[in-house]
């Protein structure tokens, strides 16, 4: 268990980190209800980190996704990668702090070439409990927004 909230600790500073020094988007999946921030999604490697909107306060369960851009190129990308979903309250409460953990395979379309900042998202992510004794496959489709640099 303290092993777990170590992990925790570390996961959380080095997202917040990346995702201070690059360009951000931001995306909605509304069939989940689930809002995302996502570092720069042009990078090779891609810090993600999503929290389900439609949910009482004290169950709401950050997953931060840990993300490889396995193909990149002007119309779409296709990535993959992994997750540790948290259960905050648990954690306050000296219980673990990690729910259960997904692997993510998806797409990032990128359809107009004059609006190329707006993205569609389609992934599959299956989500196993933190004893992997049961799981669901997830699908998720959403909008994103990424933010361009000034010049």
């Amino acid at each position: 268990m303290k092993m777990n909230k170590i992990f925790f600790t570390i996961v959380l500073i080095t997202s917040l980190t990346k995702l201070n020094a690059q360009q951000l988007s931001i995306g909605y999946f509304p069939f989940n209800n689930t809002f995302s921030i996502t570092s720069n999604p042009e990078r090779l490697i891609i810090i993600d980190g999503r929290i389900e909107t439609n949910t009482f306060f004290g169950n709401i369960n950050p997953e931060i996704f840990g993300i490889i851009n396995i193909k990149r190129s002007d119309l779409f990308n296709i990535y993959s990668g992994l997750s540790c979903k948290t259960i905050i309250i648990d954690g306050f409460n000296d219980e673990d702090f990690i729910g259960g953990y997904a692997i993510s395979l998806g797409s990032r379309f990128k359809p107009f070439e004059k609006f190329d900042n707006v993205h569609f998202l389609f992934e599959l992510s299956p989500y196993f409990n933190k004893e992997f004794k049961s799981g669901i496959l997830r699908a998720y489709i959403g909008i994103s927004y990424k933010f361009k640099k000034h010049e």
